[in-house]
């Protein structure tokens, strides 16, 4: 079984189980979508895969918190999957990435940007939506439930959700480095002065940029 087959046989739609709303559920950080685009470089020609983890802060309610507004040490961890755009058989490829926020404050929507080379999506022929995507969030050091906010593409269920991720685990090691944060691109030194107020502040990278969060599939209690 070629690799394409065996990811769709992993992928293999099952029940359903209803997700709940990252919103009734007073998260501190939600998700508020994935944004999928071809981006170029000014002055540049071709063009880098960009994909916008949109985040919006809600309140800090731990009663230890340094201040209400701000939830602190927020982890955004990204995988995808995609595959050459004329292929109908080719297995696909996996990618992970993960960067490090100082904070996210109450009531503030922000982009966290990630990137995949334009040598890569020349040569794959991608197009602007990947086959799946998974947006993995920690607070504090506790990570988040996942919602469906969470995820795109062929990621429905909790089932898939699973396997996906085991997938990820198997093979994004092959990739590593290519999934890049924004301040490993070009783009950094080009955000306008209208797009500050939506871009977050990063952590220093340290050893924890290779430390995955293990966000909980399993319905709270």
């Amino acid at each position: 079984m070629n690799g394409l087959k065996l990811l769709l046989a992993l992928l293999t739609v099952v029940q359903a189980i209803p997700w709940e709303s990252a919103h009734a559920n007073r998260d501190p950080v939600v998700v508020r979508g994935l944004e999928f685009r071809h981006a170029t470089v000014a002055g540049g020609a071709d063009p880098w895969l960009q994909i916008r983890v949109l985040l919006h802060g809600g309140p800090n309610r731990d009663p230890e918190a340094r201040h209400p507004r701000f939830n602190e040490a927020v982890r955004v961890q990204l995988s995808l999957a995609t595959r050459a755009g004329r292929a109908t058989d080719s297995e696909p490829d996996f990618y992970r990435s993960a960067v490090d926020l100082v904070a996210v404050e109450d009531r503030r929507t922000i982009a966290v940007p990630f990137f995949l080379p334009p040598e890569i999506v020349k040569r794959d022929r991608l197009t602007a939506t990947p086959f799946a995507a998974l947006v993995e969030i920690e607070v504090g050091g506790r990570p988040l439930p996942f919602r469906r906010e969470h995820a795109a593409g062929a990621l429905t269920d909790r089932d898939r959700l699973v396997r996906f991720r085991k997938h990820v685990d198997q093979k994004a090691a092959g990739t590593d480095g290519l999934l890049l944060p924004i301040y490993h691109t070009p783009f950094f030194s080009t955000v306008r002065h209208g797009e500050f107020d939506s871009t977050p502040t990063y952590r220093r990278a340290t050893t924890r940029e290779n430390r995955s969060p293990r966000n909980p599939i399993e319905p709270e209690p």
